[in-house]
């Protein structure tokens, strides 16, 4: 996450989670907001992390399920943006080899 489009997400918030005892795991939604783009509209995409509890205040096991599609519609939504308010801080690498792919399902 420390390259774009992951390293412009400002937090990790919980929206809600489940605990599976069975299993030792917990499941949860964590929303991926992006940061302001320049104008305060907030663009974010949620994804799903499975923990799996290993006993003693100890996690195994750590999994991130992003729908792909939705992810980079997002980021290339926050690079639009970024770059209409002149905000565009990033690589015009990952906008220019990857962005295009996303660029029709906004």
């Amino acid at each position: 996450m420390t390259a774009c489009p992951g390293s412009h997400m400002t937090g990790f918030p919980t929206l809600w989670h489940v605990a599976d005892p069975p299993t030792a795991r917990v499941i949860c939604e964590v929303d991926n907001p992006m940061r302001d783009p320049g104008d305060g509209y907030l663009i974010t995409t949620t994804s799903i992390t499975i923990l799996t509890y290993a006993g003693d205040g100890l996690w195994s096991r750590l999994e991130h399920v992003y729908h792909p599609l939705e992810f980079g519609a997002a980021a290339m939504t926050w690079c639009d943006r970024a770059s209409d308010l002149g905000t565009l801080d990033v690589r015009a690498e990952w906008i220019r080899r990857i962005g295009p792919a996303f660029a029709t399902r906004r």
